[in-house]
């Protein structure tokens, strides 16, 4: 599925904005369900980028996942977003104790934090969109940084 942006939504999002507002996209009266992942068009259908929907009524109606071209959404790519985001962490090489494992829009996966706490995580979810990967996201962390439980907030 397709997201055609108007001039100033394609304008916004090629100065780097991290989500779209509903009023800057010309395809839906309303936008599809939450969790929906769309290709991102200017008007004259060039390529800006990959997009999940936050549903209807929602405001950013999208949030920005990826720029590239070629993308397979599938659970390996999420695995490798939370990789990603451990890698950044654990590069800081931050002393033991309370600490954000994922940042949102920083890491590739807007509008999700995550904590950890004594080998507890807390997923904090203020996108519904990316909520609705959240099975893949929460398997990922578990495996990948090898927690004792998970707490989720949306």
């Amino acid at each position: 599925m397709n997201l055609r942006l108007s001039l100033n939504g394609a304008k916004a999002l090629i100065a780097g904005d991290p989500w779209i507002l509903p009023q800057s996209q010309l395809s839906f009266r309303l936008p599809p369900a939450a969790g929906t992942l769309l290709r991102v068009q200017d008007m004259n259908g060039d390529f800006l980028g990959w997009c999940v929907s936050e549903g209807p009524q929602a405001n950013p109606a999208f949030r920005i996942l990826k720029r590239e071209r070629k993308m397979d959404f599938g659970a390996s790519w999420w695995a490798a977003q939370v990789e990603q985001s451990l890698a950044k962490r654990r590069a800081l090489a931050l002393p033991e104790g309370p600490r954000r494992l994922i940042h949102g829009e920083a890491d590739g996966l807007p509008g999700l934090s995550a904590e950890i706490s004594d080998g507890v995580a807390l997923l904090s979810y203020a996108s519904l969109g990316l909520a609705t990967y959240g099975d893949l996201i929460e398997a990922a962390l578990l495996q990948q940084a090898r927690l004792r439980g998970l707490w989720r907030r949306h």
